[in-house]
């Protein structure tokens, strides 16, 4: 009788402390691995919607003009960006810094006209920062270990290191409507321990 009893108060001193634990403890690691697995889902997409932003000057070879400048299309920079909205993954935060950044690029284009080769600000995938191949990574992303640390005023920092590209990193999300959002991503191109 004694051993019943025994386990029926570990079980519900268990769940009273699973139940204790905040929502920012329990999932922003899990936001970061489904960001991931989105991101390996929907890179095509995302690579052409930005591709869209950006007016890259092409013009039809059996023409002899000079193709034009490159810019940047606002109209398809909020295509783009009400897609990273619809995944509730980033906060407005993260959005006006991707809003900035194209708007960084068209002054840049501006400044310093160009017609030819990669755009300049956009030679690197956007959430990787890298040109390295971070699919043989992210194809495993239930196998890579992210580790979390919880900061004041509902933040939350959130590792992860990717051993194909060698690279670590840093996700800052903060608690926005009950749900982690990724507000900045930054890497570093050293492992962490």
């Amino acid at each position: 009788m004694k051993k019943p009893l025994l386990l029926f108060i570990c079980l519900i001193s268990f769940t009273i402390r699973a139940a204790s634990q905040t929502p920012e403890q329990r999932t922003a690691s899990e936001t970061i691995r489904s960001f991931v697995k989105w991101y390996g889902e929907n890179w095509e997409k995302l690579s052409r919607l930005e591709s869209n932003a950006i007016n890259t000057g092409i013009s039809d070879p059996k023409e002899k003009t000079i193709p034009s400048l490159y810019s940047i299309n606002f109209r398809e920079v909020e295509k783009y960006i009400a897609e990273l909205s619809s995944t509730c993954f980033f906060s407005e935060e993260y959005l006006e810094v991707q809003r900035q950044q194209f708007e960084d690029a068209d002054t840049y284009f501006k400044e310093n006209p160009q017609y030819e080769g990669p755009p300049e600000g956009f030679q690197y995938d956007r959430f990787f920062l890298t040109q390295e191949d971070f699919f043989e990574d992210i194809k495993n992303i239930d196998n890579i270990r992210i580790t979390e640390k919880l900061l004041k005023n509902n933040a939350t920092n959130v590792r992860m290191y990717l051993s194909h590209c060698n690279m670590t990193y840093s996700y800052l999300l903060s608690m926005q409507k009950g749900e982690w959002q990724i507000d900045s991503i930054t890497v570093y191109s050293i492992p962490y321990g």
